[in-house]
């Protein structure tokens, strides 16, 4: 058992295995392979963890709302986000919502890079501040890597911090049938959804056609809900 949250402690501890539990469901194994530090100031200590665990199948957070199998659901299914090399597909994944933005400004392709992996990080201290106990997935298509799906599951309400597919695989079904599983889980747990969304980003139509309805709107900033 760790005592101490702070690196040296979990380094002693690589390859050990650990308990992620999550709500209404087994508790998920998963195996510390690897403490990464982070420079945060004298005064604070930031360190990545970085785990190995198992493939699961979308939704499997919630046993009591098990997912098709893999045939009936196309071969699309969920996984922690766990390993180091996880975080360079994270960070394209994350590149390609701002590409279109990086296309207008006059820099360099290394300001470029620079700039969205400073955003990137910047984006996930922020998840991990306001939502410590989000789940962060990766969605595979076939058990190839094809986005990712960031959720906090409340108890009224799930909120979707993110969910994006890579452009390369974008109008193959892979979104919808996510959040379709998504809006089963709402109807069953009788739960809202949410997610802010851009007023300019063009996957707010799929929101509307789902059913989703603006509640808030904060400058360009939507807060689209969904009730069963």
């Amino acid at each position: 058992m760790i005592e101490k949250l702070n690196s040296k402690n979990f380094s002693e501890n690589l390859n050990s295995e650990f308990k992620l539990l999550t709500e209404n469901a087994q508790p998920l194994p998963l195996r510390l392979t690897e403490v990464t530090e982070r420079n945060a100031g004298p005064k604070v200590e930031q360190f990545s963890l970085f785990f190995v665990g198992p493939k699961t199948p979308v939704l499997q957070q919630n046993s009591a709302h098990p997912a098709k199998s893999p045939d009936s659901a196309q071969g699309i299914t969920l996984r922690p986000v766990a390993l180091a090399a996880d975080q360079d597909f994270l960070l394209q994944v994350y590149a390609s919502t701002r590409a279109h933005e990086m296309s207008l400004v006059p820099w360099t392709d290394a300001q470029k890079q620079a700039f969205v992996r400073q955003q990137f990080e910047a984006q996930l201290a922020h998840y991990a501040m306001q939502y410590p106990e989000a789940n962060h997935n990766l969605i595979h298509k076939q058990g190839t890597p094809a986005g990712r799906l960031y959720l906090a599951r409340g108890p009224e309400v799930l909120h979707i911090l993110d969910i994006t597919i890579l452009p390369t695989c974008r109008n193959a079904g892979i979104g919808s049938y996510v959040m379709g599983e998504l809006l089963r889980e709402a109807t069953q747990a009788k739960k809202r959804v949410t997610i802010y969304v851009e007023s300019f980003n063009p996957s707010l139509r799929l929101f509307e056609r789902l059913g989703f309805r603006k509640v808030e709107e904060n400058g360009f900033q939507l807060l689209m809900e969904w009730k069963a």
